[in-house]
């Protein structure tokens, strides 16, 4: 048997429990160097796990998950895991949330269809899924999914705010519409032999649209924001962001493009929009990694909606 174990078909009897080497759990959320947390998310993306969180958790030979749950600082799991030997290095494999009995070929992803664009909403929305190698003697018998090996973001999130300026305040946001190829299409997640086979599959019919309806919320100066979680999308394409909104009893759209080439895995997306008569302005687009990118100014023509 290689030292570096492969995440399935491994002859790791975890069930077999040998004094002294039960097995525990440490995990957290990082990118760029900071700990991030899907459960309660802020607006730039900073938190911590929640107490009660779960994540699915698959041994060396498993092919459905366990479920490990985050109770006063300390990871707690639904059965006794141990080592069956303190030499040998392996590979595991979590993801977030949990959903029970998952295999690890077809995990259940957040339906992305059903997003309010709230900030609440999001901990309903994001995947995360990581692989820890170790031995026993890596951690004490602790599987670490921390730094290098933390959980990681699995879709990209893109945060929307709009503001006017002294000729369209008064605006009142009714309708948010993102188009773009797959945009939100279901998938599930796999964990393959080795790190380079992870990845999503399409679990349906591909879904081009996420709209959002019925706002009714009044575009302020300093703006109001939209907090979406959307698939990772191929670099050469666009994405469309409509808005519908009304003023002074009449309704408008107005439209504007921005690239697709940093609405990749684990990326914060933050678009500035600034609606004014003559269009929309988008006045910064801003990419973290949950890298900060300026992609330019752009506008397009407001339209009366008869």
């Amino acid at each position: 048997m290689s030292l570096l174990m492969a995440c399935e078909n491994q002859d790791f009897k975890g069930n077999e429990e040998i004094p002294g080497n039960n097995l525990r759990v440490e995990a957290e959320i990082a990118a760029s160097g900071a700990h991030l947390s899907r459960t309660s998310t802020t607006e730039s993306g900073t938190v911590t796990f929640a107490s009660g969180d779960r994540i699915g958790f698959y041994m060396p030979e498993d092919e459905q998950s366990g479920a490990w749950t985050f109770v006063d600082e300390v990871w707690t799991s639904d059965k006794t895991y141990s080592w069956s030997d303190k030499a040998q290095t392996y590979n595991f494999c979590a993801y977030y949330p949990f959903t029970a009995s998952e295999a690890r070929t077809a995990i259940t992803m957040p339906d992305l269809s059903t997003q309010t664009g709230t900030l609440a909403g999001l901990k309903t929305l994001d995947f995360l899924a990581a692989r820890c190698e170790a031995s026993y003697s890596t951690k004490s018998g602790v599987v670490s999914f921390t730094g290098e090996q933390s959980f990681k973001h699995v879709y990209a999130m893109m945060v929307v705010n709009l503001r006017t300026n002294a000729e369209t305040k008064g605006s009142v946001l009714t309708d948010l519409t993102l188009k773009s190829e797959g945009i939100v299409s279901p998938h599930t997640y796999h964990f393959g032999m080795f790190a380079e086979g992870d990845g999503m599959t399409l679990a349906g019919g591909a879904v081009g649209e996420l709209a959002l309806s019925n706002l009714e919320t009044e575009i302020t100066t300093l703006g109001i924001k939209q907090y979406l979680i959307v698939n990772p999308l191929p670099e050469m394409q666009d994405v469309e962001i409509t808005i519908q909104y009304t003023r002074e009893g009449q309704t408008y759209t107005a439209s504007t493009k921005v690239s697709a080439a940093t609405v990749q895995e684990g990326n914060l997306n933050k678009l500035n929009i600034l609606v004014k008569k003559s269009g929309l302005v988008i006045e910064g687009n801003t990419v973290e990694d949950w890298t900060e990118n300026d992609l330019g100014d752009l506008s397009v023509e407001e339209n009366k909606v008869s």
